[in-house]
């Protein structure tokens, strides 16, 4: 009886059409070829059993073919079958793993000024090059980056990061990528229908997904599972070979942890346990329930199954389960630990939706919040955020004004006022006009000086505004001197004298933009003392289980026009 051929030798490719995959990689190699745009080095990179040692070898064939460079060598001529069973003598295979000495590559090197023997090509394939040493890669550099005619280098590696930047860029570099559980499951059917043995699609779903993108991690488990069940492929065979649990019962422990049923849970668990179980096993299985949970919420664009369970507190027990991953590494007790964390998950307390809360949740009896925009009932819950509001019987003349210093404002006089200089009845008011004629100026004033003494309404003829500077940003005080004086020439303010002084000695004042800091600082503490003193936040507080630790305003517009909660 001849020897037995694993699947993963027996499948391996033999023709880009049968690499399974990596159309993208494929498709430009195929241009390449077929437009004669070829590299002297080639560099493929990938995670384990995704092709990269049976492209290098597709590409020597196509390279090194009787019928000449093309992306369809015939696989019969001499060269093709050579380079497919590995006989090729112009075709050198080599593993860089035991090749990893400065000494070693030397000698690999002298061989590069020799011509091909048989072929059209000298290829060398290194396999894990990244397993060269440093003094290795350095030899090699020369060498590589002007190889003679008839030399071609082909790497092959799945530790990209390992190989010196010096070496990747002399190379064409191809990403192999992981193979999807689809495609996989598809190569899988092909292969069984091929060979003639019975199949399940829970079990090659199962296995597609044990093998993380590897095609040949994916046939190594094909033919462990078809040898475990005499010849065919079954869930049952699967999950005794690999250590899986029932479906139906990780669905119904998920279902227990999100209905609170810790006694539940523990008794499967021990029953699990009895049966072999491994509890690292268990709790990948329970992640990626709750994550196809989460997905499947989300994809139907509701934030609430049918079940009532939200799509925050499924990612609430996620997370406590992925917690619960180191612990099971650390513990000598896994089974123990297993058991507190899904105890953990289980009497999480379910978190309310906020959006439905925010819109009509009541908070105490005869209040509700509304949202912003709606009518106000009898009730509402409001948090002004303004100053308090003045007198009743007050007019509206009486509201203190305060101009806005965050941007330029439309207070300058009109062209033809005999007598601009009214308007001006603070060194705040002065800035504001500033910052429409001079943003500028009016952000330097604003920030970096302080106002000593500002003209009173008696003074304004031969009045005398006193400055004093925060900092050097304006070099000298002569130089804030005549920028203000230009600038209340275009203000068109007359008989204005400017004087920078030192600033005084006792406590100085605040420039404007210091005081609008104090200002906010004050008012985000009045807001917070609102918001903890209302019944909506003593309830959230009492539902999330926390603690009110910052208010944040909505926006600036929501803010300085009433906010609501």
């Amino acid at each position: 009886m001849s020897a037995y051929v694993v699947l993963a030798r027996k499948w391996r490719p033999r023709t880009f059409d049968t690499l399974v995959g990596q159309e993208p990689v494929v498709r430009s190699l195929r241009h390449a070829l077929s437009s004669g745009r070829l590299s002297h080095a080639f560099l493929f990179t990938g995670i384990r059993g995704v092709g990269k040692t049976t492209l290098a070898r597709l590409l020597a064939m196509c390279l090194n073919c009787e019928t000449g460079i093309t992306d369809a060598p015939c696989g019969v001529c001499p060269s093709c079958s050579e380079t497919l069973s590995g006989s090729n003598p112009d075709i050198l295979e080599i593993d860089a793993a035991s090749r990893t000495r400065v000494e070693q590559m030397r000698e690999l090197l002298e061989t590069v000024r020799y011509g091909a023997v048989l072929s059209r090509f000298k290829i060398y394939i290194l396999d894990e090059v990244h397993m060269l040493s440093l003094a290795a890669f350095n030899a090699l550099l020369k060498t590589l980056e002007e190889p003679p005619a008839h030399v071609k280098f082909i790497f092959a590696t799945t530790e990209l990061r390992k190989i010196p930047a010096t070496i990747v860029s002399r190379c064409q570099r191809y990403d192999l990528r992981r193979v999807s559980r689809e495609v996989l499951q598809r190569h899988f059917v092909h292969i069984l229908d091929q060979e003639g043995i019975a199949w399940e699609e829970p079990a090659l779903a199962a296995l597609a997904r044990a093998a993380d993108g590897s095609v040949r991690d994916g046939l190594t488990l094909l033919d462990r599972v078809a040898a475990h069940g005499e010849g065919g492929v079954s869930f049952d065979g699967v999950r005794e070979l690999l250590g899986l649990t029932d479906p139906q019962c990780i669905e119904g422990m998920a279902r227990d942890i999100l209905s609170g049923r810790g006694e539940v849970l523990l008794r499967t668990l021990q029953e699990m346990y009895e049966a072999g179980q491994d509890p690292e096993l268990l709790l990948g299985e329970l992640l990626q329930t709750f994550h196809q949970a989460s997905r499947s919420l989300l994809l139907q664009r509701e934030r609430r199954s049918a079940a009532g369970v939200s799509l925050e507190h499924l990612q609430m027990v996620y997370q406590v389960l992925l917690r619960g991953v180191s612990d099971l590494r650390m513990t000598p007790v896994p089974h123990q630990a297993l058991e507190m964390v899904l105890l953990r998950a289980a009497y999480l307390r379910p978190i309310p939706d906020l959006d439905s809360f925010l819109r009509g949740h009541p908070a105490v009896p005869g209040e509700r919040v509304v949202s912003r925009g709606e009518a106000e009932p009898p009730g509402i819950i409001r948090l002004d955020t303004q100053r308090p509001p003045p007198p009743v019987g007050a007019k509206e003349a009486d509201r203190p004004a305060k101009p806005s210093l965050s941007g330029p404002v439309d207070v300058a006089p009109e062209v033809g006022e005999e007598s601009p200089a009214e308007t001006w009845r603070s060194w705040e008011e002065l800035v504001a006009a500033a910052f429409r004629v001079n943003p500028t100026l009016g952000l330097k004033l604003k920030e970096h000086v302080f106002c000593v003494d500002f003209p009173l309404e008696s003074d304004k003829k031969a009045a005398c505004l006193r400055l004093s500077l925060k900092d050097a940003i304006f070099g000298t005080p002569r130089r804030l001197e005549e920028l203000v004086r230009q600038l209340l020439v275009d203000l068109r303010v007359k008989d204005w004298r400017v004087e920078v002084n030192d600033p005084p000695t006792a406590a100085r004042p605040e420039t404007l933009g210091e005081a609008e800091m104090r200002q906010e600082r004050e008012r985000r503490d009045v807001i917070r003392q609102k918001v903890a003193e209302s019944p909506a936040s003593a309830m959230v507080e009492k539902m999330l289980g926390g603690s009110l630790q910052a208010v944040e305003p909505l926006s600036d517009n929501t803010t300085r026009s009433g906010g609501k909660l």
